[in-house]
């Protein structure tokens, strides 16, 4: 038994195959010897599973009344139990999902429109009350950073030598030469 699905130019798709494979849903008209179209449900995929079909399908016949009137229609062909009236959803509320985005998007994104993240640390001590409050800070320091300091180090004393060297070499001869003086003027 090999259990496959097809589209509407009859190519199939052999779920032992490939699984995920899907189609767009189409419900077909038999009655005359000859299938037909006879409705495009506009979003709703289908497939080998019924998860992978509701995955790859979006909410686009949840926002059209033509597309939920068929559905309405089919469900009562089917002699299913009737659905109650659904109102289409409002495309017109903004949303950052477009009403073809698939519900696999949906789901991973967990179906958060927009975080809204803040934080209030005197809330937070109102509430909690702690007794006390400390906290430690762990930094790895890396190689390439010991190096730059080092090398940074090497290039300001650098600096300070060029400039102070003169100086400081001035001072230390006028000591000299002040001991020097006062030593001679001592033996003579």
């Amino acid at each position: 038994m090999n259990i496959f699905i097809e589209n509407e130019n009859g190519d199939k798709y052999y779920c032992v195959l490939d699984s995920t494979c899907d189609i767009v849903n189409n419900i077909f008209d038999t009655s005359g010897g000859m299938s037909s179209i006879n409705w495009q449900l506009h979003g709703i995929r289908g497939g080998c599973s019924t998860i992978n079909s509701v995955l790859k399908s979006s909410l686009m016949c949840w926002f059209e009344n033509t597309c939920l009137n068929q559905l309405r229609i089919l469900v009562n062909t089917a002699q299913l139990p009737t659905l109650p009236y659904i109102t289409p959803l409002n495309s017109t509320l903004s949303s950052r999902y477009s009403p073809n985005t698939s519900i696999e998007k949906i789901f991973n994104e967990i179906m958060i429109e927009e975080w809204n993240f803040s934080s209030s640390y005197s809330i937070y001590y109102q509430k909690c009350k702690p007794s006390s409050c400390s906290f430690t800070y762990e930094k790895k320091t890396s190689i390439i950073y010991l190096i730059t300091i080092i090398i940074s180090l090497i290039g300001g004393i650098n600096v300070i030598l060029r400039l102070f060297s003169p100086l400081i070499i001035r001072i230390i001869f006028k000591f000299i030469h002040k001991f020097k003086h006062k030593n001679s003027s001592q033996v003579s």
